[in-house]
């Protein structure tokens, strides 16, 4: 009896491990749950983004022919960098758990239809993709989303600042920057400041396109024979030359190479939309400057000081738009290209302290 039994108990035993093997068979090891992409961008181009804030503030991202701009300004060009990372960033957002499903939570979270801090839609050829309503902050860096027509409310790495739904956080700051390397020339405070490379380019073509002249001839001879220090200094020549100068003047390097430096880093505050202010100050302004770019074409540069001298206005001639620029932007600028510091000249009160 008991060699029954026993026999009994083993064979169910041996049953037992072989339905769990199979068991594990069929279903595998447990793991992490699937990601889920809370908008799936993966199959999608996106070309449109519709971002709204509180108080009604709304801004439109449409891209044309590969290039991002905002239709509600007239297609003014938008920080290309800026909204790539944004799709970058909303792309790479995932469900994960639910912190909340009922509606009174959507509301305490601020991702409410009619309640919330961003709402963001993506939309490809016309159809939207998916619209995502982002509340509040737990934390730096995360905020509290749902994917729109769902109950189920995330915690992800994202924020709002981000995602601002003002036109002018989206304007390309940097379009009316002209990098040092483009910059032929500069006339400014009665001086015609050219850098060295292409006054040189200028005198080669002139020796090509004629006969030399006296002094040509007898540069020619100094350069033949020029002895390798003659070269090395010639080298160490200024990276800036100026005519326009009295006699006894000679143009600081560094001030000129700080003028073209203040041109490559020039930013504007934000489009002025309609007609400039009354008071912009450029019937009488307080810089006007002209840039000679490598390869042709000039660009104009005027600022206006307001009557309260609270504000500047840029108008730039490769351009439409009139653009504000704050003072910490405007008086830099203005302060290089004056006539004084590009000669190297310090202020009376200043040099009486020397």
């Amino acid at each position: 009896m008991n060699r029954t039994v026993a026999a009994l108990a083993g064979l169910l035993t041996v049953q037992l491990v072989v339905a769990a093997g199979l068991g594990f068979a069929r279903t595998g090891p447990s793991g992490p749950a699937k990601q889920v992409p809370l908008v799936a961008l993966s199959s999608h181009k996106v070309d449109r983004i519709t971002i709204e804030g509180p108080n009604k503030a709304k801004v439109v991202l449409a891209q044309v022919k590969g290039s991002w701009q905002l239709p509600g300004l007239a297609d003014f060009p938008a920080d290309q960098t800026r909204v790539k990372s944004l799709v970058d960033a909303l792309g790479k957002l995932t469900e994960g758990l639910p912190v909340a499903t009922t509606r009174d939570a959507q509301t305490r979270f601020k991702v409410s239809d009619t309640d919330f801090e961003r709402r963001v839609t993506l939309s490809s050829g016309g159809k939207t993709i998916g619209t995502v309503l982002f509340g509040t902050s737990p934390s730096m860096r995360e905020i509290h989303a749902r994917r729109e027509g769902q109950s189920g409310v995330y915690s992800v790495q994202f924020a709002s600042w981000q995602m601002p739904a003002q036109e002018s956080d989206w304007e390309d700051k940097r379009l009316l920057q002209i990098p040092v390397r483009d910059i032929a020339a500069i006339d400014v405070a009665g001086l015609h400041i050219v850098h060295t490379e292409d006054e040189a380019a200028k005198a080669g073509g002139a020796k090509k396109g004629g006969a030399k002249t006296g002094d040509a001839k007898a540069r020619d001879a100094k350069v033949a024979d020029a002895k390798p220090n003659d070269a090395k200094a010639a080298a160490k020549q200024p990276a800036w030359q100026a005519s326009g100068l009295a006699a006894g003047e000679t143009l600081d390097q560094t001030a000129a190479a700080s003028l073209a430096g203040s041109l490559a880093d020039l930013e504007f505050d934000h489009v002025l939309e309609g007609a400039p202010p009354a008071d912009d100050g450029l019937a009488s302004p307080v810089l006007t400057l002209t840039v000679t770019k490598r390869g042709g074409g000039n660009v104009v540069y005027r600022i206006g000081k307001s009557k309260d001298g609270k504000t500047y206005t840029l108008k730039s001639s490769s351009r439409s738009e009139y653009f504000a620029v704050p003072s910490f932007a405007a008086e830099p600028l203005i302060a290089a290209a004056a006539h004084d510091k590009l000669l190297g000249i310090k202020p009376a009160a200043v040099a009486a302290k020397h």
